[in-house]
């Protein structure tokens, strides 16, 4: 008796499993007419490649702190390369633009000419007409922008602020 029970319950859990398996799945809404719009594309990312000397009356600055950044209206001042000018002064940035299509690049650093000389910040914006025009390098899936800083000659005067950020 006790197994003609268990195989009725076996025999029901079948059939309830069977049963509720072909029940029909809901059927895909049909696709409307208006065609997708197609998205907008991506822009190029941009790296940055920044080279130059900086000297001072005719001296390298050696291991100063040379800084890109990427500075906008209305944006946070992003800093796309940080590196110690060598024993000779020169120096070599390189980075990746955050917000690609339109970006303002400033050149800042700080120095001092000899030991008993006060610190002094050195700036170069993009509307200066000491920066330099971009090179520009286009491939298929990046832009490469390069500024070559030739030679940045600062002195101990600094002009009443001139180049003061």
């Amino acid at each position: 008796m006790n197994f003609k029970i268990i195989i009725l319950l076996l025999f029901l859990c079948t059939l309830s499993t069977l049963v509720f398996s072909l029940k029909k799945k809901p059927s895909k809404p049909k696709p409307s007419s208006k065609p997708k719009p197609t998205p907008k594309p991506k822009p190029l990312p941009i790296i940055i490649s920044a080279y130059g000397q900086i000297t001072c009356m005719g001296k390298n600055l050696k291991y100063i702190t040379v800084k890109l950044f990427d500075v906008r209206n209305g944006k946070k001042p992003y800093v796309i390369g940080r590196k110690k000018t060598r024993y000779t002064g020169g120096f070599f940035l390189k980075g990746k633009v955050k917000y690609p299509p339109n970006y303002e690049p400033k050149l800042k650093f700080t120095y001092k000419c000899h030991k008993k000389a006060p610190k002094k910040t050195y700036c170069l914006k993009k509307n200066d007409p000491k920066f330099p025009k971009v090179d520009e390098i286009k491939r298929t899936n990046e832009t490469i922008h390069i500024y070559f800083f030739n030679d940045i000659k600062v002195d101990d005067n600094f002009n009443k602020g001139k180049n003061k950020c």
